[in-house]
């Protein structure tokens, strides 16, 4: 991959979607624009009490629509950074961003229809992915949106105005889980295995699914999808974290992992169930990355010596000396590891 792209952007406005979410504006630069895919996400570099942190956020604006390059955030509990946006950053403020990356994208001249599956914060990049193709294309759209209640249901007035405009070729089914009785809105229960059965005889095997949520949410959805007989090719999931198991733990223990840096070498404690590049930006290494998923592949590194058990989008492999790995999806499987970023 090229050298990557990092900008200074400021933040134009800050919209309050919910009680623990907001929508971050960024004013475009003047004279050459940040170009980018609706599903891609960029990735915020901020300090916070002394220490720098990055992490990525999808998109929610349209390329070529939208004036402004927006991000929808929602404050997670213990989450520094997304605590930092939601009570902290100011309109006005200016912050470094890295370049925006994903794959979590239409492909180029698709023409079937669009099964789009959002719960909670993960609605930020199919927003975008509703809002680009009811604006740039005729394919049908099904937006499947599961989240508590209506206040909480971030950017609804926004999809809401959508349906009303492209009522012909957009279909919106809300399910929420705590509904209040002030819920007015047609809507579901929470999505479980016998409410989602009512599409099973109306989505065409041609249609590509898009999937963003909790890690429990995204799994559920593509189990059923591939039962329904829907081909792995045609669903898409994104995900910003490393969702580990008891059995991706197993000969996994607190080690000590050298890195090689230049000519210089660094030795990183990493407790059993951190990854390596958590561990390395804790000891105060300054290592490229952004997605943390190995989407991005901005921390690969080469393995000197050791074993590490990878794991990228629920894919698990061991790495041995003299191949690659991604340093975000590493964990230690030897006490003597040696990796080199050179």
């Amino acid at each position: 991959m090229s050298a990557i792209k990092k900008y200074t952007l400021n933040v134009l406005e800050k919209v309050h979607e919910s009680n623990d979410s907001c929508t971050i504006k960024f004013k475009q630069p003047g004279l050459r624009k940040i170009a980018y895919q609706a599903g891609q996400f960029i990735t915020l570099i901020v300090q916070i009490n002394g220490r720098m942190y990055q992490r990525p956020y999808s998109i929610s604006s349209v390329f070529g629509i939208d004036p402004t390059l927006n991000i929808t955030v929602k404050a997670v509990e213990n989450g520094v950074v997304s605590n930092y946006i939601k009570h902290t950053l100011r309109e006005g403020q200016t912050i470094e961003i890295v370049q925006p990356l994903g794959t979590f994208t239409i492909p180029d001249g698709f023409t079937h229809d669009l099964i789009l599956w959002a719960a909670g914060s993960g609605i930020s990049p199919i927003y975008a992915l509703l809002k680009k193709s009811l604006m740039h294309s005729q394919n049908k759209v099904v937006l499947n949106y599961s989240s508590k209640n209506s206040e909480q249901t971030i950017l609804l007035n926004e999809i809401l105005n959508l349906q009303q405009i492209y009522s012909d070729g957009f279909e919106f089914h809300l399910f929420l889980s705590e509904a209040h009785e002030n819920d007015k809105l047609k809507y579901h229960s929470k999505m479980d295995a016998q409410n989602i059965e009512q599409y099973s005889s109306t989505i065409k095997n041609s249609a590509l699914h898009f999937i963003c949520g909790p890690g429990s949410y995204s799994k559920f959805v593509k189990t059923w999808l591939l039962e329904k007989g829907i081909l792995e090719n045609n669903i898409r999931t994104e995900d910003f974290s490393l969702l580990l198991s008891e059995s991706d733990l197993q000969g996994v223990a607190d080690v000590d992992v050298d890195i090689l840096i230049g000519d210089d070498t660094f030795k990183i404690p990493v407790r059993r169930g951190l990854n390596i590049l958590s561990a390395a930006l804790d000891s105060g290494l300054k290592i490229d990355y952004s997605c943390q998923t190995g989407t991005c592949e901005l921390c690969s590194a080469s393995i000197i010596s050791g074993s590490v058990r990878s794991i990228i989008h629920q894919h698990t492999e061991v790495k041995n000396k003299g191949e690659n790995c991604l340093l975000c999806c590493s964990l230690p499987l030897t006490d003597n590891i040696l990796i080199s970023l050179n």
